[in-house]
């Protein structure tokens, strides 16, 4: 398997029983994307996946930790918009990440 550079979050393909590397050096945002990429797949996946079906992994126990926080924090902040969308209050402003999440409440 080779390679490749995906240059936006976007723009990985999610199709597919595949699997996905992510790495980096540290402070490059490896547990962002992967909070993002996570919710990317449990709204945007060919067939419907529930958390269970998707495996993330680290290598140390506090980056486990910080990953799990991250990744629940994420779905807390995606169900909070979803909430605001159903109410018909605006969305959150600023940031691709919110410009994205509205776009899927559309």
């Amino acid at each position: 398997m080779s390679a490749r550079r995906i240059a936006n979050w976007r723009a990985l393909d999610l199709t597919g029983a595949g699997r996905s590397l992510i790495e980096a050096s540290a402070g490059t945002g490896k547990t962002w994307t992967i909070a993002v990429l996570y919710l990317r797949l449990l709204l945007e996946g060919e067939a419907p996946r529930t958390p269970r079906q998707i495996v993330v992994g680290t290598f140390t126990d506090a980056a486990a930790q910080e990953l799990r926080d991250r990744l629940r924090a994420r779905l807390l902040w995606a169900e909070a918009a979803a909430e605001r969308a159903a109410a018909g209050e605006p969305a959150e402003a600023g940031g691709e990440d919110a410009d994205w999440l509205a776009a899927r409440w559309r």
